[in-house]
């Protein structure tokens, strides 16, 4: 099935620390043998990541970045699909408050205020005295109202995972999901509690008993206990009936038009794999910030931890030919793995997540680097008879 990346990072690490030793004892001598051997040696190991470890990510930066649109293009041109918010204009305009409590009403709490802040980590004092369906204004630029996509996408289950989570910031997404999304693309809202034990989450809550009025939505509860964040998103992916799987973390809010583009690539070209612009809420205040757009990609280390690049010449070129250049696509080998849209069927049919996994960091390179076996031997037996003509003509310079 996929690669093991935590296995990976082991086998590079045994790799490359032979070869430093080999560096420190044998330089300093005058063998011309050893000194051969370990320059094919090093040559041998250097082809090996270029070649093995770098043509998946080529291959991966094709099929798991954004899909190039440019063949399709005239999709554009569709007329424009209209729709209606899930609930009602008197819902959407009426603040919604956790526990049917007006803040107006509850004097203000300073020490209660710090207290949470200091247990939460954000100040959830202020979140549970602000609407879970408050307005947003839209952030987006420009062109990203402009673009067109065609009604016959497939639809999204919606999947969130949370563990002792604040009600408020959970709902919060919810409603901002159902308020935001065209409603023929939302299959169902699938929030997983990951064993939480906090007592405004367990049955029989207002938060509980809220979801039960939501369309939609449904709460499933780990059978597992409490598995860490990675397995409980495996699990919340197997219980997911839509075509497409749309992992957000429980402490969202989407913007308008949020969930189009994340589709729309994967609608075009199955095997993609898309991750969002993310904006930023404030924890002091829970003030929205739109940074101005990063034009970056994803790359790797030798460790295999996670970094951003600036973008090639060759796909800011590419990226120049798209109809809206500046919101156009990038295409990337790694991928920021909270929030990201997948097929479900090729999701499960490239093994998901590495189970040895339990917490986050390993689910950014995890998805991009797994593949069917077949893909695998192909891109392996190519790379194995370049790595051999290389070596061949090192050696014959060297030996010359």
């Amino acid at each position: 099935m996929g690669v093991d990346v935590v296995k990976m990072r082991v086998i590079f690490q045994l790799l490359i620390s032979p070869v430093l030793r080999y560096i420190s004892y044998y330089t300093s001598k005058p063998s011309r043998l050893l000194n051969k051997g370990f320059l094919l040696l090093l040559v041998a190991l250097t082809a090996f990541y270029f070649i093995f470890i770098r043509e998946q990510a080529i291959f991966i930066h094709i099929h798991i970045g954004q899909s190039e649109l440019l063949e399709t293009s005239r999709n554009y041109l569709k007329r424009e699909v209209k729709w209606e918010p899930a609930f009602t204009d008197t819902a959407v305009r009426t603040p919604i408050y956790l526990n049917d409590r007006n803040p107006s009403q509850i004097p203000y709490d300073k020490e209660e205020e710090k207290a949470l802040i200091d247990k939460f980590q954000f100040n959830k004092y202020l979140s549970d005295r602000t609407p879970i369906n408050r307005p947003m204004k839209d952030f987006r630029h420009s062109s990203c109202r402009m673009r067109k996509y065609p009604d016959d996408m497939p639809s999204a289950s919606v999947v969130m995972v949370f563990y002792n989570e604040a009600p408020s910031v959970v709902l919060r997404t919810v409603h901002s999901v159902l308020n935001k999304s065209p409603p023929h693309l939302i299959q169902e809202i699938l929030l997983y509690d990951d064993n939480s034990n906090l007592d405004e989450l367990l049955e029989g809550s207002w938060f509980t008993n809220h979801i039960k009025t939501l369309p939609k939505v449904r709460l499933e509860r780990s059978v597992h206990g409490r598995g860490g964040l990675i397995q409980a998103k495996t699990h919340a992916g197997r219980l997911a009936v839509g075509d497409i799987l749309v992992y957000l973390d429980a402490h969202c809010e989407c913007n308008d038009g949020w969930l189009e583009p994340l589709i729309y690539p994967i609608y075009l070209n199955k095997t993609a794999c898309t991750t969002p612009n993310i904006d930023s809420i404030a924890w002091q205040d829970l003030n929205i910030h739109a940074p101005e757009i990063v034009e970056v990609t994803g790359g790797l280390n030798w460790i295999l931890n996670m970094l951003w690049s600036p973008l090639s010449a060759e796909e800011q070129q590419r990226r120049s030919r798209d109809p809206f250049p500046v919101t156009a696509d990038i295409r990337t080998p790694t991928m920021a793995g909270g929030l990201f849209a997948i097929d479900r069927k090729w999701f499960l049919e490239i093994g998901m997540y590495d189970e040895g996994q339990s917490i986050w960091g390993g689910e950014n390179i995890d998805p991009p680097f797994s593949r069917p076996p077949r893909t695998l031997c192909f891109f392996n037996f190519i790379g194995l008879l370049k790595i051999l003509g290389f070596v061949l003509i090192v050696n014959l310079i060297v030996t010359r």
